[in-house]
């Protein structure tokens, strides 16, 4: 029978199959009852019953039950809801594109503001990513050039994980190009195919030459800008890392000041609105609430995405019932009618007999987000996600041999994070040589074989010093010994010397002292007096087990020092990236260097 059942055929709420063997055991009883409640069975013989007794009666009286038990079957069946097809849900999502561009110039590390603009700037990027609930969201950033960090993405909890990362120290270049910065989010929008959408730039300073070229790049497009002033008038000194201030040529401390009528007038000439940056939600209520002045902004796009919506079928089960109901207004079947009030459709619920109703992979998802890793191993058959499964329940050994049956890049540099894990490090660098073969792209691989290898040498180093160490407390060992030995036999010689002098009653006195008979070395345990002779063997085993427990300390400590150099440091992938970038740039264009570093 489940050779015939479509592959996907399951139940909603499978918890409803439950009511069906009390529906058996109910029937079986009031089947018996009805047999026993007829009074003449008793009174009269067996042989004369089909006599007297209309056969037709009986057989009309055992018809509710039967119907009871088939209708309680089909109710059960349907409140557990079959499925077996997904449909195509269509949606409609909120069309409104926000490109946030964020300036990371060296004068966003000012303290007019505690702790200082950067700081205040990332917390109010994050409170409007977290305001967005609809829509696309895109992150710029600049300094001396301007570069992507995501393009338009309805996800703004990745972005939101990138913030913390984003400071002037990751950018290639210093300055305040803020004119390439708004070319760059006019080009995110043409890429996206959006024809308007909203800029929010961030920032502390726009010169006057650089309002006029954003004002010729927003002249013919439907783009409405917003700026968010962040710092005071008085402004604050550049703190550097020597304890001192940034200067200028001349050596005069620079204080990067806010100019908020400079950046009033930006807003104003391209039709847009300016805030100083708050503590609270007033500014951004200001800048993004009410659409902030562009035309046809939130209108609903429909998007056809095919979600897991699954139609259910127990719908018709209820037409079968429906003539079953209709004979419940006869006298002795009121009782078909709590069946019908039962069937009403509560709201999906992801419950399921596992082995029927799940594959094993989403049984394994299930255990997986339920923090059981060790269970939902046992439970995928898909090499990367049961190895991304021993991975998280630290077996590290088996994470590698599942990534190992994947043929992707990604399971190679899965593979390599698991071998180091493991503290194969001669393996994990080769596997993250084939992942580059196969994605040269992947950057994440190169960063942790550069810092497997520099850890793989730092171990060799240290096992060629702890051999050097060892070789030499082996020659003084030796030498040691040797000069004991040497010592032994003087006194030896001088002890045979004085022997021979003595008179011949003394020396079998001597004799018995110099050789203790088998209770003797019992006699030094028990009076505490150590055994002068020496056991070589015993103390080389000793010392190598020492060592041995001394290098596996060392190999762990070491392990632990490079996995702590390997974070999930997304400021380090920025910054290779906009290297990258702004390599490709120069190559391909000439700049014009900056007036000005912050």
């Amino acid at each position: 029978m489940m050779a015939h059942l479509p592959s996907n055929f399951h139940f909603l709420r499978p918890l409803w199959l439950l009511a069906l063997p009390p529906a058996g055991l109910l029937a079986a009883a009031l089947w018996r009852r009805h047999g026993q409640a007829s009074g003449w069975r008793q009174a009269i013989d067996e042989l004369l019953l089909p006599h007297l007794l209309e056969s037709t009666q009986n057989s009309r009286q055992g018809w509710p039950f039967i119907l009871l038990l088939l209708a309680w079957l089909l109710a059960c069946l349907a409140l557990a809801g079959p499925v077996w097809e997904k449909l195509p849900q269509p949606v409609q999502r909120k069309e409104d594109a926000l490109i946030i561009i964020q300036d990371l110039s060296l004068s966003m590390y000012a303290q007019d503001l505690s702790p200082n603009r950067l700081t205040r700037a990332q917390h109010k990027l994050l409170d409007i990513l977290q305001a967005r609930r609809e829509g696309a969201t895109a992150l710029v950033v600049y300094a001396g050039e301007a570069h992507t960090v995501c393009p338009l993405t309805n996800d703004s909890k990745t972005i939101a994980a990138l913030v913390p990362a984003l400071s002037p120290a990751i950018m290639p270049s210093f300055g305040s190009n803020v004119q390439e910065a708004m070319a760059l989010a006019l080009q995110l929008l043409t890429n996206a195919g959006l024809s308007r959408g909203r800029i929010l730039l961030i920032t502390d300073e726009v010169t006057p030459a650089a309002i006029a070229e954003i004002t010729k790049l927003l002249a013919d497009k439907t783009v409405s800008l917003a700026v968010l002033g962040v710092g005071t008038e008085a402004g604050g000194p550049i703190p550097k890392n020597d304890g001192g201030f940034l200067q200028d040529d001349q050596g005069v401390i620079v204080v990067p000041r806010l100019d908020p009528a400079v950046l009033r007038e930006l807003a104003a000439a391209t039709g847009g609105r300016y805030h100083d940056i708050s503590l609270g939600d007033d500014d951004i209520t200001c800048l993004l609430g009410g659409e902030a002045g562009l035309p046809g902004a939130g209108g609903l796009q429909p998007v056809e995405r095919q979600f897991d919506q699954w139609q259910e079928q127990g719908h018709w089960l209820v037409l079968l019932i429906l003539p079953m109901a209709a004979l419940a207004w006869r006298r002795g079947w009121l009782l078909g009618l709590v069946l019908i009030l039962g069937l009403w459709s509560g709201e999906s619920q992801a419950m399921s007999w596992q082995d029927l109703w799940l594959t094993r992979d989403q049984q394994g998802a299930r255990v997986m987000a339920q923090g059981e890793p060790g269970k939902a191993a046992a439970l995928f058959t898909a090499p990367p996600w049961q190895g991304a499964a021993q991975y998280r329940a630290g077996k590290y050994a088996e994470a590698a041999a599942a990534f190992a049956h994947a043929p992707s890049a990604e399971a190679r540099y899965n593979e390599g994070n698991a071998l180091a894990k493991a503290g194969k490090l001669p393996e994990a660098i080769k596997a993250y040589e084939q992942a580059l073969q196969l994605d040269p792209k992947l950057e994440d691989a190169r960063f942790n074989k550069e810092l497997v290898e520099k850890l793989l040498h730092k171990q060799q180093q240290q096992s060629q010093e702890k051999q050097q160490q060892d070789q030499q407390q082996g020659q003084e060992q030796n030498q040691a010994s040797r000069g004991q030995q040497g010592q032994d036999a003087q006194q030896q010689q001088g002890r045979d010397n004085q022997a021979a002098e003595q008179p011949p009653q003394d020396q079998g006195k001597e004799t018995a002292k110099q050789e203790p008979g088998p209770g003797d070395q019992q006699d030094r345990r028990q009076s505490g007096q150590p055994d002068a002779r020496p056991a070589p063997k015993e103390t080389e085993q000793k010392t190598a087990e020492a060592d041995e427990q001394k290098m596996s300390a060392e190999e762990r400590q070491a392990l632990e020092q490079w996995l702590r150099q390997v974070p999930d440091d997304p400021g380090g992938l920025l910054r290779r990236k906009f290297e990258y970038e702004s390599r490709n740039n120069q190559r391909q264009q000439q700049r014009r260097p900056a007036t000005k570093i912050w």
